[in-house]
């Protein structure tokens, strides 16, 4: 592996410099000088980066902003697997055209038996695809393996955190 195609390995994953080094728990002038071609990379480097690649998942998810909808409840920001589908005469809105998102480590996106994407986490169990008080994306799930809001047991919320930097 080269400087080349290490950069294009962390480019590909939509990871920054300091998030490539911190993932491979490396300072970052260690990992910079390597893509720079001043530090030879090691070989064992190579290795952890191509399992890395291998395990990072990245899913596509789109900011919706809608403006009418049938209840007052259905305006406003959500995320979505899939882009806006147009308006209607009860519902508008639109999307950001989408943003990649870096999947938690044991979360798969698969398709669910009625057809549609979905987010899966490692016991099989749905996951709703929700919204912080920040309007960033989060994965709310629980430990019983329900993913219903009036499930009184502990709820688990994961920010979903975007795969390229700006």
């Amino acid at each position: 592996m080269n400087k080349i195609e290490l950069k294009k390995i962390r480019l590909d994953m939509g990871l920054n410099i300091k998030k490539m080094a911190e993932a491979l728990q490396t300072p970052y002038r260690t990992y910079q000088n390597w893509e720079l071609g001043t530090r030879r990379i090691p070989g064992i480097l190579i290795a952890a980066i191509e399992l890395m690649e291998k395990k990072m998942k990245t899913v596509m998810i789109y900011k919706i902003d809608t403006t009418k909808g049938f209840y007052a409840n259905e305006t406003g920001i959500g995320f979505s697997l899939y882009p806006w589908g147009g308006n209607t005469s009860v519902f508008e809105g639109t999307d950001d055209g989408g943003c990649p998102y870096i999947l938690p480590s044991g979360f798969e996106v698969a398709e669910s038996e009625a057809g549609p994407i979905e987010i899966y986490d490692n016991n099989g169990s749905l996951c709703i695809l929700d919204k912080n008080k920040h309007n960033q994306p989060m994965l709310v799930f629980s430990e019983s393996g329900q993913c219903r809001y009036s499930n009184k047991r502990k709820m688990l919320m994961l920010w979903l955190e975007k795969a390229k930097s700006a």
